[in-house]
């Protein structure tokens, strides 16, 4: 079982260095008063990379960053509720890294609550 759960680690997002702390103002703009970023996807690719993340436990924001723009924008800005993400990815691994992503986040904001929207 400790091996499936190292299979699906989340990664918090945090404002460890410039464009981390640039990538969650942004973040903060779309989903304002979110205080916990949990990475789902980053996929590097060669003009930018593809970020989906869940803000709190009610959350979802999908974007692209173009590499080699200062300042950094996103573009193709996708936000849903975390209901409406999660009916949408159906079953299997994404669900799974989805629900613990939530779980920690409640966990960290002190909450037991189910996600909103």
């Amino acid at each position: 079982m400790a091996r499936l759960r190292d299979r699906y680690e989340l990664n918090a997002l945090l404002p460890e260095d410039v464009r981390r702390a640039e990538l969650l103002t942004l973040i903060d703009r779309l989903c304002p008063g979110g205080s916990i970023h949990h990475v789902l996807w980053h996929i590097p690719e060669q003009a930018e990379d593809v970020y989906t993340i869940l803000v709190d436990d009610h959350s979802v924001v999908s974007f692209d960053v173009p590499r080699g723009r200062d300042p950094m924008i996103l573009t193709g800005v996708r936000i849903q509720s975390f209901r409406q993400f999660r009916n949408e990815i159906g079953q299997g691994k994404d669900r799974i890294r989805l629900d613990g992503a939530a779980e920690r986040a409640r966990k960290l904001l002190g909450s037991t609550s189910v996600p909103r929207g």
